[in-house]
């Protein structure tokens, strides 16, 4: 302000007013330079145009006033003005040679002093020409935001410039360092730079959005994913390109997105410029804007479509596999050298084979049958045959767990798997059916033999059946019919006649006829008792039944007549149901004999598995379990932990207590070891004597060694007395941990001998702890 001030002269009113308005311009520059570059030590904003105003306010009043000010301006030292000024400022002369300089020029000029400035030309310093004296004594203040400057330790650094005249024909040129803010400029500018080459050769897409959705930007990846050019989507809402299903929930996810602050990811189906849809997913995150408040958001949008169909195929996977495995039927996956190259679970069970053993069997060693070959020849005849759509249906037979026949049907279909084409063997038990077909057949025999009975009895008895049309004449009759008809009216019977001309002569007889056909003609059917006197005085009872004919639309046609003995009707009827009576015994017997042997099979199944003496599982059980686990294990990349527990100074146990006594140790010991299993993967089983073995698969051998201690602690609670023991007054066990992650190198035989070392270890170390070993 004092430098300013000073450069009025005394000159005529006019002359002030004009040298008025540009020092008001100058003092306006240097404020606002000298808040920008921090020199106002921190003043708030407010403060700084105070100042400002209120120096302006003088200057004007001064100006107004039309009073001389030349004694003040000649007492007034530019010079002094300089040296005193704490920003850099220098006095050069019209040919930009440097007449002053301050200490602060001296800093930014990287010199010892402001003497080593003194008589330079301006140009040793400033890189560009941004000068013009002439200029500047004409036009009033120059600024010039952004100077190159040479120091002296041949440095660069940038400044902002302000020249204005002063007295003398001199210039005043005040620099203010900039170097720092004009690096963070140029590092803003490389970023962008860098970011913006990121986004453009970036495989997703990266777009910016305003509030509302709509692109304000979006990179080159937008063509090759969506097929639209980059001029295309700039404007429009990416919810318009979303599939309908998918529109409300990314309608909330944006509205989530622009609520909540933290970024957003989502998964939908978007349409391409050629109308076909296809999966993205999608990340969104605000852009944080001046006073905190949210400018818009960027996404970044990546086409997922190949893992999309990729998991759903992994899902189908899944489904298929679970299938495979919860089917009742045995299924078997055969390769194109008709080996087994997968089995399920019932596959396992029905044949008494685990599923490391069946993998790798030729299909002809489990299945025998005279229908098919089975040979690498004939299973490619089926193959071909069942692409062809035909259905390949086999009768076998195979081997069960307890090496008896069973007869099976395999049905043969295509699948293809992993890129190979294999063959699906539903192999299902028709042992039962086979059975049942045969008592079938037998049922059916006995019924045909039933029926040949039944049939005599008719031709051979007095019954009289007969069939009459509408007009109640005789269109068909059977010999018996014919006999007692003759006999009875003793005319000849033959096709055509009248049976109401028959009955003439019995009026009561005829009535009851023509009754009775009337019914039947009606649709229903009646029954009636007539009373025949024989030629001998003989009384015969014959039921007649009218029902009514049909023809084959369903109309009545005429009416069948059935007489019967009754006497011979009851004999039949007794011969029938003996024969019935026959029938129902045998299919009980049948049903018992079959519930009998599924309870059997039931049992035996059981007893093939379970320990006899403790309750829990064999050691036939354990070894098919462990495999399947392991091989669960090394698919899944899980641990698989293995504890080996031994009863200490058993047989000293059984020699003093006795063996009865030693059972219900070991059944009580069983029961404390089952006590700390509380996973249903978890098993426990009696591997030998008095050596249990305890599988526990997804367990660690911390996990393990901790399961150990705790069955360590339950066996010594129930305190058996054990008084040959040398470690304890009870009975105590000694335990071997192993655990590992299998893969498909290793057999379980390694988990077993780990887990056997480590119970050797124990045993050694003293009885009556865990030892722990990792494999």
């Amino acid at each position: 302000m004092t430098i300013l001030s000073d450069t009025l002269d005394a000159s005529p009113l006019p002359k002030r007013k004009a040298s008025m308005l540009k020092l008001l311009a100058v003092l306006a520059s240097i404020i606002v330079t000298g808040y920008v570059s921090g020199e106002w030590g921190g003043l708030p904003w407010a403060v700084v145009c105070t100042l400002a105003f209120a120096g302006a306010a003088a200057v004007l009043w001064w100006a107004l006033q039309g009073q001389p000010v030349q004694a003040a301006a000649t007492e007034i030292s530019w010079h002094g003005m300089v040296g005193r000024a704490s920003a850099a400022a220098l006095l050069v002369d019209q040919s930009l040679h440097i007449v002053q300089a301050n200490g602060a020029a001296a800093v930014i000029f990287r010199l010892p002093s402001e003497e080593g400035a003194v008589g330079r030309a301006l140009s040793d310093f400033l890189v560009d020409d941004v000068i013009d004296a002439a200029q500047v004594e004409a036009s009033g203040p120059l600024c010039v935001p952004n100077v190159r400057v040479k120091c002296g330790d041949g440095s660069e650094r940038w400044t902002a410039l302000n020249a204005m005249p002063a007295q003398g024909g001199l210039l005043l040129l005040q620099l203010h360092d900039t170097t720092e803010q004009h690096q963070r400029l140029i590092g803003l500018e490389d970023s962008e730079q860098r970011y913006r080459l990121i986004a453009e050769h970036a495989n997703d897409i990266i777009s910016s959005h305003s509030l509302d959705g709509r692109i304000e930007f979006v990179s080159a990846a937008c063509s090759r994913i969506l097929g639209y050019s980059q001029e295309e989507m700039i404007g429009i809402n990416p919810l318009d390109l979303v599939h309908p299903d998918d529109r409300l929930v990314m309608i909330r996810k944006h509205a989530e997105a622009i609520t909540g602050g933290d970024g957003k990811s989502a998964q939908c189906r978007v349409r391409r410029k050629d109308g076909a849809y296809i999966w993205v997913e999608l990340y969104g995150r605000l852009m944080p804007g001046e006073q905190g408040n949210s400018r818009g958001f960027v996404a970044v949008t990546r086409d997922i479509t190949l893992r999309h169909a990729a998991e759903a195929a992994q899902r189908e996977s899944e489904r298929f596999r679970a299938l495979f495995e919860l089917a009742r039927d045995e299924l078997l996956l055969i390769d194109s050298a008709g080996r087994i190259v997968d089995v399920n679970r019932n596959t396992c069970e029905r044949l008494g084979k685990s599923r490391g053993w069946l993998i790798g069997t030729p299909l002809a060693q489990l299945l025998t049958t005279a229908e098919a070959d089975f040979s690498l020849t004939g299973l490619q005849d089926i193959y071909l045959r069942i692409s062809r759509g035909e259905q390949v249906l086999v009768v076998a037979q195979q081997m069960g767990a307890e090496g008896e026949p069973i007869d099976v049907e395999a049905l043969f279909s295509v699948i293809r798997q992993e890129g190979r084409n294999l063959m699906l063997v539903a192999v299902r038990d028709v042992s039962q059916r086979r059975r049942m077909e045969r008592e079938l057949i037998e049922s059916l025999g006995a019924l045909r033999l039933l029926h040949n009975r039944l049939f005599g009895i008719i031709e051979g008895t007095s019954d009289l059946i007969a069939a009459l049309d509408g007009e109640c004449r005789l269109i068909a009759f059977n010999s018996a019919f014919k006999q007692a008809f003759e006999r009875k009216f003793g005319t000849p019977i033959q096709l055509g006649i009248s049976l109401l001309e028959l009955l003439v002569d019995r009026p009561e007889d005829m009535a009851r006829a023509l009754t009775n056909w009337y019914r039947a003609l009606s649709g229903g059917v009646f029954k009636d008792t007539q009373v025949w006197e024989g030629t001998s005085s003989n009384v015969e009872y014959y039921e007649v039944s009218y029902c009514p004919l049909r023809d084959e639309v369903g109309g009545v046609c005429g009416a069948a007549y059935i007489g019967r003995n009754v006497t011979q009707r009851m004999v039949a009827e007794d011969e029938l149901k003996s024969a019935l009576d026959q029938l129902e015994t045998a299919r009980s017997d049948t049903e018992r004999a079959n519930i009998q042997l599924k309870q059997a099979n039931t049992e035996l199944l059981r007893q093939a598995n379970q320990d006899g003496m403790t309750g829990i599982a064999n050691r036939r059980y354990f070894d098919e379990y462990l495999a399947l686990e392991w091989r669960r294990a090394s698919r899944q990349g899980e641990s698989i932990a293995l504890i080996f527990a031994d009863v200490d100074f058993f047989k000293l146990y059984n020699d003093h207590y006795g063996h009865q006594a030693g059972d219900d140790c070991l059944r009580k010991v069983a029961a404390a070891l089952a006590s700390q299993l509380h996973r249903p993967a978890d098993l426990l089983a009696r591997y030998g004597g008095e050596e249990f073995v305890i599988l526990l698969p997804n367990t660690s051998l911390a996990g393990a060694i901790f399961i150990a201690e705790s069955m360590l602690k339950a066996v010594a609670a129930i305190a058996l007395p054990h008084a040959r023991s040398t470690v304890a007054e009870h009975v105590t066990l000694s335990l071997g941990v192993a655990a590992t992650a299998p893969t498909e190198a290793m057999a379980e035989g390694y988990l077993l001998y780990g887990a056997d070392q480590a119970l050797y270890a124990a045993k050694k170390g003293g009885r009556n702890k865990v030892h722990g070993s990792p494999i």
